[in-house]
């Protein structure tokens, strides 16, 4: 991929240069490009899908009676060993089922 943003870069040098016009150094770039984007399609990393922390709630909110304790529930969290985790962007949450 170096190499090819190399050539990128070389394909404007004529242009920076003041000898070619943008459309003539647009046309020496596209392969480079077009190849270049096609790399990094077929080797990027797939994002991984976002979880449904909402859908899961809702699972075990259904799933505990109304009539649980908030020391069961805390029980319940520490079995399951459930962090929660806040702060910016990161903000996320594990549960570990043993």
């Amino acid at each position: 991929m170096e190499e090819l943003e190399a050539a990128i870069a070389r394909a404007w040098e004529p242009y920076a240069a003041g000898k070619v016009g943008e459309a003539v150094a647009e046309r020496l770039a596209a392969p480079y490009v077009t190849e270049l984007a096609a790399l990094r399609a077929e080797y990027a990393t797939p994002t991984p899908p976002t979880p449904d922390y909402a859908a899961t709630a809702e699972g075990l909110r259904v799933a505990l009676p109304g009539t649980v304790s908030e020391v069961d529930k805390r029980e319940l969290l520490q079995a399951l060993d459930v962090r929660l985790y806040l702060g910016g962007e990161a903000a996320h949450f594990t549960l570990n089922v043993p």
